[in-house]
């Protein structure tokens, strides 16, 4: 998932990913998230495994990802 596919989401969407890594391009979704392109997202699995906590992702207030979850 790539600039054309968010491109085209709905700004209420809330895109969610628990399949595998590599299925959305994490700089769009970055992008797609600060300009509210799209609403929110949901990640389970990132690019990088363990997940970079600097990454820009994790500034975002409209995301949320498996390890807020745990308690």
């Amino acid at each position: 998932i790539d600039e054309q596919e968010l491109s085209i989401m709905k700004e209420t969407a809330i895109i969610v990913n628990t399949a595998s890594v590599g299925i959305i391009n994490e700089t769009t979704l970055v992008n797609s998230l600060k300009n509210k392109k799209i609403l929110g997202a949901g990640l389970d699995v990132f690019e990088k495994e363990p997940p970079d906590t600097t990454h820009p992702l994790f500034n975002l207030d409209n995301i949320v990802n498996k390890d807020e979850l745990k308690t």
